[in-house]
Parts: C-alpha cells; sequence; structure tokens
C-alpha cells in the first residue's frame, strides 16, 4: 500500500516543512501545526516511488534523468489523476513523461531519476 505523506514549501519562512508524522509502523499520528500557520504554504504530496538513491519524490520536486542529463518538475494533474514529470508546471503543452503503468517497465524508468531540488528552492534547475 502506498504512504500518504506530504511536506510543505513555508514561503515566509523560505524553508521545506515535514507536514505528517506517522510512528515507526506507518500509522498516522499528526500534522505539523506550524505548517498551518501562514497563508503562504504550499502543499506538496509524496508521489509513492523513490529516486534512485531512495529518496522520496513529491510534488514539486525537480529530478535529473540519468541516461540524457535532462530535468523535469514533477506535477501531480488533476485530471489525469497522476504525477507527470514536465519542463514546465502548469503548461499542459510543455514536454513531460509520464511513468509507465506496469509495474516492471516503472521500476526500471524510476531507477534513472534522481532528486537534484525543487521549483521553490532551485527553480534555476529548470532553465537550462
Amino acid at each position: 500500500m502506498r504512504k500518504f505523506k506530504f511536506r510543505a514549501w513555508d514561503a515566509s519562512d523560505r524553508e521545506m516543512v515535514d507536514m505528517l508524522f506517522t510512528d515507526p509502523d506507518g500509522w498516522f499520528i499528526g500534522f505539523f501545526d506550524g505548517a498551518n500557520e501562514g497563508k503562504n504554504n504550499v502543499l506538496m504530496q509524496f508521489t509513492g516511488i523513490k529516486d534512485k538513491n531512495g529518496i522520496d519524490i513529491y510534488d514539486g520536486d525537480i529530478v535529473r534523468v540519468e541516461s540524457n542529463g535532462s530535468k523535469f518538475a514533477v506535477e501531480y494533474v488533476d485530471n489525469a489523476m497522476q504525477f507527470v514529470f514536465t519542463k514546465e508546471i502548469g503548461n499542459k503543452d510543455a514536454l513531460s513523461i509520464k511513468l509507465s503503468n506496469d509495474r516492471e517497465k516503472r521500476k526500471k524508468q524510476v531507477e534513472t531519476l534522481e532528486v537534484v531540488g525543487n521549483v521553490y528552492e532551485n527553480p534555476e534547475l529548470l532553465e537550462a
């Protein structure tokens, strides 16, 4: 079963904040209250996948494709109900890649991804 985890970008303090806390067995304990205080917080959901180094991939992360060095931002697309890797957040016509629905193919795709930053702290990574 996929874990539902969240983090938030606190634009006021310009820092990433873990939002959801669980016990060692994965049971929900609660949310970080401080993240709800300001209006400048952006909630980001865990995609359910990890990069080649075992790092959780979240909505808003920037990943690099190992084979060619291309960088993509991770974005959740509501009408498709899935995460995509896109060159431009919010632009449905931008170059993007989707993970395969086939478990084995998706595993191979993920093995080539590495989290290198996120769109809030490192937006320059998408510019080149």
